[in-house]
């Protein structure tokens, strides 16, 4: 069966960041580490939220979620990949669960969650505006989207580093690297991200 752009992209990210998922928390000095913690603070979960995290990787603002909503409370952490997924489950509380499951397409029933969060994943997403109509979806009444995301141009040489890697990992498999199209080096300024919202509205 011949893959499409967007399946081969999928392969390569999920490989990339299976590769990468045992330092990944360390990059930039913590960084991750300090936007987790400051997304966290701005959503402002309560006690007793049901909790949805997108694109969780190793579980930074997932764990974080977990103990802000308490025993009452429940988080659902979901990834593409298996590794970033291996090392976030041995660090979580019992009202925690990780799956694997693709943001486009996520498997709950509607309006089952109070906050959904996104810590860096949006732009990396194959369909961001998808998965932003399947948060809507999936939002109960007064239930809040919060994100973090880079204000700033992905032409940068941590992007083409990033391309490179995953041109390293593609030439085993015989294939081309599908790059982001071009709207994504600013898909977190604040007026692009207001025009998706309203495409969901």
């Amino acid at each position: 069966m011949e893959l499409t752009g967007a399946d081969e992209l999928i392969e390569h990210l999920v490989e990339f960041y299976d590769r990468v998922a045992p330092e990944y928390d360390a990059w930039a000095g913590g960084l991750h580490s300090r936007v987790a913690a400051k997304l966290v603070d701005v959503a402002a979960p309560r006690r007793g939220d049901a909790v949805l995290d997108v694109g969780c990787g190793t579980g930074l603002v997932t764990h974080l979620l977990a103990r802000a909503v308490g025993a009452k409370g429940s988080v659902i952490g979901i990834d593409l990949s298996a590794r970033m997924l291996d090392l976030a489950r041995p660090r979580a509380l019992p009202n925690t669960k990780f799956m694997a499951m693709a943001a486009e397409h996520m498997v709950f029933r509607d309006r089952s969650f109070d906050l959904i969060t996104y810590g860096q994943s949006l732009p990396y997403l194959v369909d961001p505006v998808a998965s932003l109509e399947e948060a809507v979806r999936l939002l109960r009444s007064g239930g809040r989207v919060a994100l973090s995301l880079h204000r700033r141009s992905l032409q940068t040489d941590a992007q083409d580093l990033f391309y490179k890697v995953l041109g390293d990992l593609a030439i085993r498999h015989h294939m081309r690297v599908p790059e982001h199209s071009p709207e994504r080096s600013v898909f977190g300024e604040r007026e692009n991200l207001a025009l998706s919202l309203i495409h969901i509205s």
